[in-house]
């Protein structure tokens, strides 16, 4: 009875979300200049992309965007001795996703281990070089905190911001949200929506040029958005889908919402 309870509860609050993202949610991409670019997404490991990532991946590939979308995976997820299959089940990942190009790289998947900056830089460096683009590159990646503290996350951004620094490119990061920010399912997301809507009496007339952050974007999927994310992690990453990722696909913000802000000389 309780669990029926809760899941009732549960599919009540999923479909007030996805009414709301489907008929008021804004992403405003346009406001930070996220068109016509080259997007490289460097992650850690495979499924980083999918646990992590897909709402920024889904949205900014769509084709009004006139974006191209390339994913740098430093690893083949090797800790468990599945890198092998995990390389595979990225790259499936990747075609779900709509992304361009996948490239796996070789560093060693360590949960207690810093990556060193000098290798991500040079990964980075050669597979960009490879993209042959005439679109401006930019770059996105884990904030300093990682999103779960994963050392392998957080040395990456430290090899970023040092890397864009070198380079003059842009980058954004994904922010890192607290506990209860990020096991609040669709909930939080839901009133943001709500609250940043045009069609809330406080909004109407309202500038959101004036109010807006340059150096922030939130963004959000919608609810078929979210049944690719969804087929990403249960189809493509089936080696990962043990009994724990479900509470994350079914409880984690970031399956619907990505919150980037740009990675500046201070940040």
């Amino acid at each position: 009875m309780i669990l029926l309870t809760v899941a009732s509860l549960w599919m009540s609050i999923l479909f007030v979300w996805a009414v709301v993202s489907s008929w008021l949610s804004d992403n405003e991409v346009d406001k930070v200049g996220l068109r016509g670019r080259a997007l490289v997404l460097v992650t850690a490991h495979p499924d980083d992309e999918a646990m992590f990532f897909s709402p920024t991946l889904l949205e900014l590939g769509k084709s009004q965007y006139d974006n191209e979308i390339h994913l740098i995976c430093l690893s083949n997820g090797d800790y468990d001795g599945l890198g092998t299959i995990r390389k595979s089940e990225v790259i499936r990942s990747g075609q779900m996703l709509g992304l361009d190009s996948v490239f796996v790289g070789d560093l060693h998947d360590d949960i207690k281990k810093w990556w060193e900056a000098k290798e991500i830089m040079q990964l980075v460096d050669k597979r960009i070089k490879e993209l042959h683009t005439n679109k401006k590159i930019t770059l996105l990646t884990f904030d300093e905190s990682g999103v779960s503290d994963h050392p392998n996350h957080k040395s990456i951004y430290s090899a970023v911001k040092e890397y864009v620094k070198r380079r003059k490119y842009e980058a954004w990061k994904l922010k890192s949200w607290s506990l209860g920010e990020k096991y609040s399912g669709t909930v939080l997301s839901t009133w943001a929506i709500i609250n940043n809507s045009k069609l809330l009496p406080a909004n109407i007339g309202k500038d959101k040029s004036k109010t807006s952050d340059p150096d922030k974007v939130i963004i959000h999927s919608n609810i078929n958005q979210w049944f690719v994310s969804m087929a990403c992690m249960t189809f493509a990453h089936l080696s990962q889908m043990e009994w724990f990722r479900w509470g994350w696909l079914l409880l984690s913000r970031y399956m619907t919402c990505n919150e980037l802000v740009r990675i500046t000389a201070s940040g």
